[in-house]
């Protein structure tokens, strides 16, 4: 089977369709040849992180440690939510985009396969991070405070891959004509590179001598030299990280189905093992996502015990109880006699009024595919698509402390 790379580091949604880059033609132009000259099989798609700017995100927060700054998470946590929600519809028009060219190239809905990977989470956690000695060799690894690589993993790369599946789940709903019946997945690759990370304690890299792919780095390490997009390659994959990628690849394309899949290095650090399971976010009775709502009189009940309730009481208030009879209320939107009913919307759990305004929102907007959880432990807590918490009520009183504590926010 022939592979052919039609993408460039540094692309973003505009350059799949209508506009060239770095003196090549569009990409669905490039597509549009290519269909007509073979029999096209599948076509993969990886895009949005450079539409959010993640170049200058990862020089932002370099130069804010260089400078001796605090991390930079906190700034760009807002800036990159912010940006997400116009990324996302750019998302789908790449969809729709790419759809267009096989069907003008004569290519029938379903008669290919249309993958769209994820993101990788290429750093490692706080707690694997290498601590490097002054002007040792692995001096870029000492360009991060260590929350700010926390970030990267539990918020950023979260908030663009929940943006891609989104996309991907909507273009499987159209109703459209011209998109109705696509073979379309998602891949998700975000722990393709399990034990393999950037700057981990865990792995090798190569300065006097080879390493092997069991024990190497996956990822291209930080890179400022001059010279033509230097900076933005850093942070693909190196060749033993393709490698890992095209087998989660081969193995997703030899699957039947339509269905959604997410690719692990299950062997971890010094090993591989590129394993495929079905994706999908957790589902219950006690969970909420987006578009989920409740209305006055409405309440999500704790599993398996049921002892935690989130409830829209008809007197306008969203409210946490828990206790015997849940006569202890940990939590309030505070929306006496305003509230009608409360929503979840990509993160984002609001209380509107009878003229469809919010009248409490806990700013938690910009992180698609989450859900919320009401647990036995007398909490609520907003997860990522991947399980780290974005938002909590408090702690219940007498209760100990789980699933990390906060008071509203986290």
């Amino acid at each position: 089977m022939k592979h052919i790379n039609l993408g460039c580091s540094g692309g973003e949604t505009k350059h799949i369709g209508g506009v060239g880059f770095k003196g090549e033609a569009p990409q669905d132009s490039r597509l549009d040849q290519l269909a007509r000259m073979y029999d096209v099989k599948a076509v993969t798609l990886t895009v949005g992180a450079n539409d959010m700017a993640w170049a200058e995100v990862v020089k932002d927060c370099i130069a804010s440690k260089w400078l001796l700054q605090g991390p930079c998470r906190e700034s760009k946590e807002g800036q990159t939510k912010n940006a997400i929600g116009s990324i996302q519809p750019r998302l789908l028009e790449s969809i729709y985009d790419i759809t267009n060219t096989m069907r003008r190239a004569g290519y029938v809905n379903g008669s290919y396969k249309l993958i769209v990977q994820s993101y990788i989470s290429y750093i490692a956690p706080s707690a694997e991070l290498i601590v490097p000695p002054p002007g040792g060799p692995f001096g870029d690894c000492d360009d991060f405070h260590p929350s700010d690589a926390d970030w990267f993993r539990t918020n950023l790369v979260p908030r663009i891959n929940g943006a891609l599946l989104s996309a991907v789940k909507t273009a499987r709903k159209s109703s459209d004509p011209d998109y109705m019946g696509l073979n379309i997945q998602y891949l998700d690759r975000y722990l393709a590179f399990k034990g393999h990370e950037l700057c981990s304690k865990k792995t090798a890299r190569a300065h006097d001598a080879p390493v092997s792919m069991e024990t190497a780095e996956w990822a291209v390490q930080l890179n400022y030299v001059g010279g033509t997009n230097r900076t933005v390659e850093s942070f693909h994959p190196n060749y033993y990280g393709q490698l890992a990628l095209g087998r989660c690849l081969e193995k997703l394309y030899n699957t039947p189905g339509t269905g959604d899949y997410k690719c692990e290095n299950t062997a971890g650090a010094g090993g591989v093992n590129m394993s495929l399971t079905p994706f999908q976010t957790p589902h219950g009775s006690n969970y909420m996502h987006s578009e989920d709502h409740l209305n006055g009189g409405q309440c999500k009940y704790s599993a398996p015990s049921g002892t935690t309730r989130l409830c829209m009481q008809t007197n306008g208030n969203l409210v946490v109880q828990t206790g015997n009879s849940f006569a202890t209320q940990t939590w309030s939107s505070n929306t006496f006699m305003t509230g009608i009913s409360a929503w979840l919307r990509d993160g984002h759990l609001y209380v509107i009024n009878g003229a469809n305004s919010a009248v409490y929102w806990n700013s938690n907007w910009g992180n698609y595919e989450s859900y919320l959880k009401v647990q036995d432990n007398g909490k609520v807590i907003i997860y990522t698509m991947y399980g780290h918490p974005l938002w909590m009520t408090p702690n219940p009183p007498n209760v100990p402390c789980q699933d990390g504590c906060g008071n509203d926010t986290f």
